[in-house]
């Protein structure tokens, strides 16, 4: 007998401050207030969680981790999550996915189950000094 699937509930607004705050560590803080704005206004598109941690270079965070527990939480009571904030990368240039915020969504729905779907809004670096 096959369990019906759900998808989390993504009506959650993006957290913009932490992406800001991240992002102002690996540039410039005018960069920064750039991708948040391109973040701001980007479509919010549903890809596989396992794909975006992986372009990342990032490990699934354990279900223990603080944030991960909240996350499976939330998506079991229906509570609404918030979609994660990608800087897509650049294979020539050897740089991963950005995951600017968002980590610990990403790694609740890789433990909810193999396709449960992840919520993102991904911008592209802007051609401009870091």
């Amino acid at each position: 007998m096959s369990r019906k699937k759900t998808s989390p509930d993504w009506s959650g607004d993006p957290d913009l401050p932490a992406a800001r705050a991240r992002l102002s560590l690996v540039a410039s803080p005018g960069t920064a207030d750039v991708l948040v704005g391109l973040l701001s206004a980007a479509r919010t598109d549903l890809l596989d969680a396992g794909d975006v941690l992986h372009a990342a270079q990032l490990p699934p965070l354990d279900r223990q981790h603080p944030e991960v527990a909240r996350a499976l939480k939330r998506a079991a009571k229906g509570k609404p999550l918030s979609p994660a904030l990608l800087v897509r990368g650049d294979l020539a240039a050897g740089r991963a996915l950005f995951v600017a915020d968002g980590h610990a969504t990403a790694s609740a729905c890789c433990h909810l189950g193999p396709d449960t779907p992840l919520a993102c809004r991904v911008v592209e670096l802007p051609a401009m000094p870091l």
